[in-house]
């Protein structure tokens, strides 16, 4: 997720899988990590933590609309995110065990 959005990449929810990818450096992410076990990782979130890492990876919104949005601080934001991130790294570090 985060090579995606290094290259900013708009992301969708598809249920197909690319079959013809380029090789780069990421290609071990895009391999061992299909989009569904993505989608079932983060669907595995706590709810808040859920609800804003979709908003910020997947719908593209900033912090400070987050924030807006669902009437938290810009920083509650930005811990929840990460704290989103580390436990979703944690999932799927457990899947592929």
């Amino acid at each position: 997720i985060n090579a995606l959005k290094k290259k900013k990449i708009d992301m969708e929810y598809t249920d197909q899988h690319i079959a013809d990818q380029p090789d780069t450096e990421e290609q071990g992410y895009e391999s061992k990590y299909s989009v569904d076990g993505v989608k079932k990782a983060v669907a595995l979130l706590p709810e808040g933590y859920r609800v804003i890492f979709t908003l910020y990876a997947f719908e593209g919104y900033d912090h400070r609309e987050i924030s807006q949005i669902l009437e938290i601080a810009e920083s509650t934001s930005k811990s929840q995110y990460l704290r989103a991130k580390k436990k979703l790294k944690q999932i799927m570090q457990t899947w592929s065990v």
